[in-house]
């Protein structure tokens, strides 16, 4: 799949995982807190999918996509932060 699929909220990485896995052609991971962006390139080194995401340290709600990146196709919140995935 070619579609860009920005994750805003994604630290520590599980749904940024996910994404990964089913393929998208780029994810966007978008972080406000430099501390969790550290977990979640941790968490993405050890499964193996660090370099099929792109890390952003940046609050979701002023974040936008750079011209030189594809426009994004969707967009994943976890609009309370959890941290749960869910």
């Amino acid at each position: 799949s070619k579609a860009h699929v920005v994750d805003l909220c994604s630290a520590p990485g599980g749904k940024t995982a996910q994404l990964c896995s089913f393929g998208f052609g780029q994810v966007t991971a978008v972080e406000l807190s430099k501390r969790r962006i550290r977990t979640l390139k941790e968490n993405l080194t050890r499964l193996g999918m660090v370099d099929a995401v792109n890390m952003v340290v940046a609050d979701g709600i002023t974040f936008e996509i750079s011209e030189a990146q594809p426009r994004a196709s969707a967009v994943l919140v976890d609009a309370p932060c959890s941290a749960t995935g869910l």
